[in-house]
């Protein structure tokens, strides 16, 4: 089970995920994980990354967490296919909110052909599972570095093997977000 620590703001655990592996580290660090062992798959797990005071995790939390643990290899497969398949989308979108209409075309997008093309230009920083679940299973938000955005970064929101959300780094962590889904559903 994952060893979840208070850091002030979030109950955070350093985790070795092998499927996260093979990824382009985009700085020397991230935080407190040097870049060999982003190459290893090393992420940050916040539980609750947004509205959870610093009081231990309780038994439902940790099942949540559980759950995450028995599917997150195939959630992984999901999020790299939506990524993949919603690349396009996702450049017009950081294209937009970036530049306008009349400011001109983002800057030298990398050339996504492939997933492997996918995984040399995006690297896994920071999983967040949040506390509200349905269906049995939380959602889980993953927060990338990303060559087409230094600033702001690349989110995705799942639940199960459904994208939720793909966007900047808070569509990973933002429990409004998680919120409006479930309800919606």
């Amino acid at each position: 089970m994952y060893k979840f620590e208070f850091d002030e703001f979030f109950w955070i655990a350093t985790v070795t995920l092998p499927v996260w592996s093979g990824f382009r580290p985009k700085t020397e660090h991230f935080g407190e994980i040097e870049s060999k062992d982003l190459e290893r798959g090393t992420v940050q797990v916040l539980f609750a990354p947004e509205e959870r005071g610093e009081e231990p995790l309780v038994e439902s939390e940790l099942g949540l967490v559980r759950v995450f643990d028995a599917y997150h290899v195939q959630q992984a497969g999901a999020v790299m296919r939506g990524l993949f398949e919603g690349y396009p989308k996702i450049l017009k979108d950081y294209n937009e909110a970036s530049y306008g209409d009349d400011l001109g075309e983002f800057p030298n997008p990398p050339d996504i052909s492939s997933s492997d093309d996918l995984r040399s230009s995006i690297q896994l920083h920071t999983i967040n599972i949040h506390p509200v679940e349905r269906d049995g299973a939380p959602y889980v938000g993953y927060e990338f570095q990303c060559d087409w955005e230094e600033e702001h970064g690349l989110g995705v929101l799942m639940h199960k093997s459904r994208v939720v959300e793909i966007g900047h780094e808070d569509s990973a962590h933002t429990l409004w977000v998680v919120e409006k889904d479930a309800n919606e559903r």
